[in-house]
């Protein structure tokens, strides 16, 4: 797992995907993972928030493969997922040139 977004603007990873991302559901086995390529439309790309206990991390799904890994039912943590403007994760993300 490669890109992550680390807002530059003061704002918590949590207030930040809050302001700037579109909610679509929890990662866990009593709801359907929507289909990467239906999430992928309108310039926007999935994103998974972790709640990793002490901190929270938001994961960029820039591919399938990258989606799959970060929405797989044998990570127990507590996951959500998002789509956020690809231009606009392109200005708080670490490798930029992940997303296409």
């Amino acid at each position: 797992m490669g890109c992550y977004v680390n807002p530059k603007n003061g704002l918590t990873k949590e207030a930040w995907i809050k302001a700037n991302g579109k909610y679509i559901g929890d990662v866990d086995e009593y709801c359907d993972i929507p289909v990467y390529q239906g999430l992928c439309s309108d310039n926007r790309l999935p994103v998974i928030v972790v709640d990793n206990g002490s901190f929270y991390a938001i994961g960029v799904c820039f591919d399938e493969q990258e989606y799959n890994r970060f929405t797989t039912l044998s990570d127990p943590r507590p996951r959500m997922i998002y789509t956020v403007d690809k231009d606009l994760l392109k200005t708080v993300v670490d490798v930029p040139e992940y997303i296409s």
